[in-house]
């Protein structure tokens, strides 16, 4: 596998083969449609935006380059700067589902590393120019870098949760949850990032399985015998990390952005909403559908 971009959801939960265990089975047509048009409409919000600039792009120009109607636009996006940086929430649906999927004998650390590799494994192979005018476009734009790190609040706190009840703790009162998927994701992210610019002849699931290995030892330096320890080899705590089957699936899109300050400014960014959700509503009861 060496596609290289994520702006959607994967055609599946997880990827595997038909009867695996602990695999969900592939959404029916209507989820399948609307993840099409989810798709659809990112993708033409990040072209239209590189092409012209985020303040001279409209809602009906991205519904339009979709060929979709502008209240389709809303019943998926609630303004342009969420079909840009925005998290699908299909996809920590999805993932949280996976995670708990997961052996409940197989340690915390161990499952995500399953479900973040399983993941990984779906990236599209067609997106990389798609993904790095997204990734130009969010560092361009402080205000979206800010969306994009209150979105990822929500996907934590998820994930947290499901660790949570595999371990029988509390996220509000035991920071394991917490701490454990706040690591895990600051890797994943890392990492992303730097494969997407800096690519070689790993693959993502390889990346980040050496990123997990690492973490697995605790965050020792690595040994005399290489980066992954003594054994020098990768995939120690589980998580295919091979190619799915079906292929051409867009999924990794809650990795594929920059590292955000989870703890910026909700209230700046908050403000910044409401203004830009006011001006779309205008828009939009000037131009019925």
């Amino acid at each position: 596998m060496t596609g290289k971009d994520p702006t959607a959801a994967p055609a599946a939960t997880v990827p595997g083969r038909a009867g695996e265990p602990g695999r969900s089975s592939g959404p029916g047509l209507r989820e399948r449609k609307k993840r099409q048009t989810r798709r659809a409409l990112r993708a033409a919000a990040i072209r239209l935006v590189a092409e012209r600039g985020l303040e001279n792009v409209s809602v009906d120009e991205i519904a339009a380059a979709a060929e979709v109607s502008t209240r389709t636009f809303f019943n998926y996006f609630p303004t342009k700067d969420d079909a840009i940086a925005g998290i699908d929430p299909e996809d920590i649906t999805e993932i949280s589902t996976a995670l708990a999927e997961r052996p409940p004998e197989e340690e915390p650390l161990a499952a995500l590393r399953a479900v973040m590799l399983d993941r990984a494994a779906l990236v599209a192979p067609d997106q990389v120019e798609l993904w790095r005018v997204r990734l130009a476009i969010i560092r361009a734009h402080p205000h979206l870098t800010m969306a994009y790190a209150a979105s990822w609040s929500s996907y934590e706190r998820a994930l947290a949760e499901a660790i949570g009840r595999r371990c029988g703790l509390d996220p509000d009162r035991d920071p394991y949850p917490v701490v454990l998927v706040a690591t895990t994701l600051a890797v994943v992210r890392t990492l992303t990032v730097r494969w997407q610019e800096s690519p070689d002849d790993a693959s993502l699931p390889d990346t980040l399985g050496r990123a997990f290995d690492i973490l697995a030892r605790g965050l020792a330096p690595p040994g005399p015998s290489g980066p992954s320890g003594p054994s020098g080899t990768l995939g120690t705590l589980g998580g295919s990390g091979a190619p799915p089957e079906s292929g051409g699936s867009d999924g990794f899109d809650v990795v594929g952005t920059p590292n955000a300050p989870i703890m910026s400014s909700h209230r700046e960014h908050r403000e910044h909403r409401e203004h830009r959700e006011h001006r779309e509503r205008e828009q939009r009861g000037q131009r019925p559908e």
